[in-house]
């Protein structure tokens, strides 16, 4: 069977088999040429940064430097003399230095308070590798210094290793950190003067070498398919691999050995599963607002049309759909994941397809929201054993409750409960701000809370004759939940009494219904204009000579009546 050559699980030792990176390596070049002592390398996790360490001795072969590489990341509890006393026989290995005397145990290390290592230590090994320069590659770099925050300074990592740079003139050091520099500032504020160089995605040449080399002779790749796992991938060197390795084995299976566009989509969800380890370890570097930053991303990519344009309050807007309010952490995690390789400098668009599948597929942003109610959770719960043992004291009860929100503004557990308190108050609004937050945030367990709500003010709204805004709730009830007939059966009511306390105007034949109209438009041009208004019109529109005002408008001859009953007209 013909082996893949795609590799997942494990850095890239191997030279032949490592693509892309050219610039990265000329540049760490010429630092060390340069006489730069201490070179920062970061990126996020599976984004082969093990890797490179491991290729830096095969692509920068300089005549007067020794590689020694050192990985701390099972280091982060110990003591400075175990990192020593560890790091000391990794260097001894490595050189091949065969005198393994000069290796310092661990009571010297800790009587000497650590000085063993550079003044016996470190002399001794420059003289075994011919008074070259020791280059010291130290992987997960910022895993120390996070635990025991309170060493004294000899002990404390980084300024022992800023004080051993100083003193030792033969020692350099190429750390690598998994974060990014900005949240690490005892490590920025130690070492400021240090280049820090990003190990990002790779660019098209490095991603399109690293897709045909490996598998050059025997799988043929087309250039619409390239195309296609780049969108994929958008460089990112382990989904690259993860796609890959994926397509090689179905071409395996198959025994067809080109692959063509149409044969990367059938193999998608494959290939995340191969990616998985890589899709995890990214995620569980992100904080929780980062996550739910990112799972609203991934949303919105999907339902909304030009989300990729959006921008930070466009962001906001749709998370304020989901019940979730803005705060200072939400934007601080806007923010940072600006600058994660995985989206573009403008608008948030998840520049790895695969990552976004993978989210929507693991992260909805429904189950990410509760997690804020991780926030200063323990600020928050003790207001919360305050007020619940004031609990006979409503008033204070809900100012309690009130300033835990203020702390954690997306704490579901208080909208919920304080929702309730405004419900029992009678204070509908509030109620239903808070309801409709959290029914927004997860509709399928808050649903039957909210409509409880709604409801209840609803028949507070009847009780006082309000009809207009009780048939509003009840309508708000039937758009959740269409067949809800307790709320169909209060609109059907309401509009029954609306109709008996005004109801219609019987229909009649159309020339009596025209002759009613036109006697209620006269009656109501009378009463408008009244008393002054008729007044002014008899003055500015006088009768005839001979004719005076009948009916207050019209004119009519003047006439007298006599005794006997006979009528005459009036002489002029």
């Amino acid at each position: 069977m013909t082996r893949n050559p795609y590799i997942l699980g494990r850095p890239i030792r191997e030279k032949n088999k490592f693509f892309g990176r050219e610039t990265l390596f000329a540049s760490i070049e010429d630092n060390l040429n340069n006489g730069t002592r201490f070179i920062v390398l970061h990126g996020q996790r599976r984004i082969g940064k093990s890797s490179v360490l491991k290729q830096i001795p095969n692509f920068i072969q300089l005549q007067d430097f020794v590689f020694v590489q050192f990985d701390l990341q099972h280091h982060e509890y110990n003591s400075l003399a175990i990192i020593l006393e560890e790091l000391s026989q990794e260097i001894v290995e490595q050189t091949n230095i065969q005198n393994r005397q000069i290796i310092p145990t661990l009571n010297d290390l800790q009587a000497n308070n650590s000085s063993a290592f550079s003044r016996r230590f470190l002399p001794q090994v420059y003289q075994e590798i011919n008074d070259k320069n020791l280059v010291l590659i130290l992987d997960e770099f910022d895993v120390i210094g996070n635990h025991n925050q309170n060493a004294s300074h000899q002990s404390h990592f980084y300024p022992y290793i800023q004080k051993l740079l100083y003193n030792e003139k033969k020692l350099f050091m190429i750390p690598v950190i998994g974060r990014y520099p900005n949240e690490l500032p005892r490590l920025l504020t130690l070492f400021k003067a240090a280049p820090f160089q990003e190990i990002g995605l790779l660019d098209e040449i490095g991603a399109t070498n690293l897709i045909r080399k490996p598998a050059e002779g025997i799988l043929t790749y087309q250039n619409e398919t390239i195309e296609e796992i780049l969108k994929l991938s958008a460089g990112h060197p382990f989904f690259t691999q993860a796609i890959c390795y994926t397509l090689f084995s179905l071409a395996r299976e198959i025994n067809i050995w080109i692959v063509s566009r149409d044969d990367v989509k059938p193999i998608l969800n494959q290939a995340i599963e191969n990616a998985e380890s890589g899709l995890n370890g990214s995620w569980d570097m992100l904080t929780i607002p980062e996550r739910v930053i990112v799972s609203a991303i991934a949303e919105a990519t999907v339902k909304e049309v030009g989300f990729e344009k959006y921008s930070e309050e466009q962001l906001f807007a749709f998370l304020n759909k989901n019940g979730v309010v803005k705060a200072e952490y939400l934007v601080e995690a806007a923010d940072k994941l600006r600058k994660n390789l995985l989206f573009y400098d403008r608008g948030f668009n998840i520049r790895a397809k695969l990552n976004l599948y993978w989210l929507l597929q693991n992260h909805k942003l429904k189950d990410e929201i509760p997690e804020l109610n991780k926030i200063e959770k323990q600020d928050i719960d003790r207001l919360k054993e305050v007020a619940e043992n004031r609990r006979e004291q409503s008033a204070e009860v809900i100012q309690l409750y009130q300033q835990a929100l203020e702390i954690n503004p997306n704490n579901f557990e208080i909208i919920s409960i304080l929702a309730k308190e405004y419900l029992q108050k009678k204070d509908f609004i509030k109620a239903c701000e808070l309801g409709k937050r959290f029914y927004q945030a997860d509709p399928q367990h808050h649903k039957e809370e909210y409509l409880h709500i709604l409801s209840v003010y609803g028949h507070h709204l009847i009780s006082n004759g309000e009809f207009s805004l009780a048939k509003q709730q009840y309508q708000k009830i039937l758009e959740i939940e269409p067949n809800r007939i307790s709320a169909a059966e209060r609109l059907e009511e309401i509009d029954v009494y609306e109709q008996r306390l005004n109801p219609p105007i019987p229909n009649s034949p159309k020339p009596i219904r025209g002759l009613i109209l036109s006697l209620i438009l006269t009656i109501a041009t009378i009463l408008g204009l009244g008393i002054f208004g008729v007044r002014y019109y008899n003055k500015f529109f006088p009768c005839p000579q001979g004719q005076q005002k009948q009916w207050l408008f019209f004119c009519q001859p003047n006439k007298t009546r006599i005794s006997n009953g006979d009528q005459l007209s009036s002489s002029r």
